[in-house]
């Protein structure tokens, strides 16, 4: 589960893109698109969004491909009773576990295929939580290349490719934060990452309603060399909308463990 979890953390890179609409494709009118949209996406008080995420791992003799898919919603209009859901399922050709986390009122609920207990969250790290689940990265506009945009019953596919070289500054505190899970520093000399091709699908009002990422990345830990093949997708059901997040409806069957 460690390992599942590191590996959710690596590919959470840079997971949106923007609203708005553009008349010309170039350079700056990609990046506009993507840059309104990441700062929309941090600012918002509430968010629904789905997860797609694909993974081929390979280490070395071992290939294993990991498939996760869920659901997350986030409401923190009242920062001092902030509510999340997370629902989610990771299926390997060995394994299928569910896992669903519900977190308010300073408790974290979580659902791990059955097996269920709750846990207090401070306030910052309910909110940490939800900034690493949710907090779209700033890249460059020099980081943006190869773009084109495509029209199909009145959907706008705008393609481009952002540049490894130009983002790894802008991943800092995302390489930051694994490498506090793994223990080790994660920089130049350990971390490899290929250039990240994305896809924004725009609907006929505006907005943004798909994204997809797919790069290449390898990690140095632990002694060993882990090379993955990264597919991501994301459907943007709602940004800063009315939405309603609803408890399970079995709380009281939780058990108490220590703080998370």
């Amino acid at each position: 589960m460690k390992k599942i979890t590191l590996l959710v953390c690596i590919v959470m890179i840079g997971l949106f893109a923007s609203t708005g609409c553009i008349a010309q494709n170039t350079q700056a009118s990609v990046y506009k698109i993507y840059n309104e949209f990441a700062q929309s996406m941090n600012d918002a008080k509430t968010s629904d969004t789905e997860l797609d995420l694909k993974i081929n791992m390979d280490e070395g003799e071992n290939n294993l491909e990991i498939a996760t898919t869920g659901n997350i919603k986030i409401d923190i209009r009242n920062e001092q009773n902030i509510k999340m859901l997370m629902d989610m399922n990771f299926k390997t050709i060995n394994m299928d576990m569910s896992m669903k986390m519900y977190f308010e009122d300073g408790y974290a609920y979580v659902d791990y295929s059955g097996q269920k207990f709750k846990s207090e969250m401070p306030l910052d790290a309910a909110m940490q939580q939800i900034k690493a689940n949710t907090e779209v990265i700033m890249f460059p506009e020099t980081a943006v290349k190869d773009f084109e945009t495509s029209k199909i019953d009145g959907i706008t596919k705008h393609s481009f490719t952002l540049e490894a070289n130009a983002i790894r500054d802008a991943l800092k505190s995302t390489l930051d934060n694994i490498q506090m899970q793994v223990g080790q520093t994660l920089d130049d000399s350990n971390v490899e990452m290929g250039d990240m091709i994305c896809e924004i699908e725009m609907g006929k009002n505006g907005k943004v309603s798909n994204y997809r990422s797919v790069f290449k990345l390898s990690v140095q830990a632990e002694e060993q060399n882990i090379k993955m093949d990264n597919d991501i997708k994301i459907k943007i059901n709602s940004i800063g909308g009315d939405i309603i997040i609803d408890p399970p409806a079995d709380l009281d069957q939780y058990q108490q463990q220590g703080t998370m």
